[in-house]
């Protein structure tokens, strides 16, 4: 079974707005907060989003931050780029 390389959009998206740093920030808001927390911008998450996975270099990052602010992860690095899927490791 092949795995997919990326990740439906509305999927992401909800992946990315879980891990707002600020979970008390309204739903419409935690994409901007997120990218403000990452010293990006919004639309840099959102281009994300739109090519189905957040690239490989800031994965550890958004894995860090969770770990940091939730003390657990929420959302697994293989469930933001498939490349890190447990189901690619041989």
């Amino acid at each position: 079974m092949a795995i997919p390389d990326k990740i439906e959009k509305d999927v992401l998206h909800e992946r990315l707005s879980s891990i707002c740093p600020d979970p008390t920030v309204p739903k419409r808001s935690r994409i901007p907060a997120l990218a403000r927390r990452m010293e990006m911008t919004s639309a840099g998450v959102y281009k994300w989003i739109n090519e189905g996975k957040v690239p490989p270099a800031r994965v550890p990052e958004l894995v860090r931050m969770q770990e940091e602010v939730f003390g657990r992860v929420r959302v697994t690095a293989g469930q933001l780029n498939p490349i890190f899927s447990d189901r690619n490791k041989s």
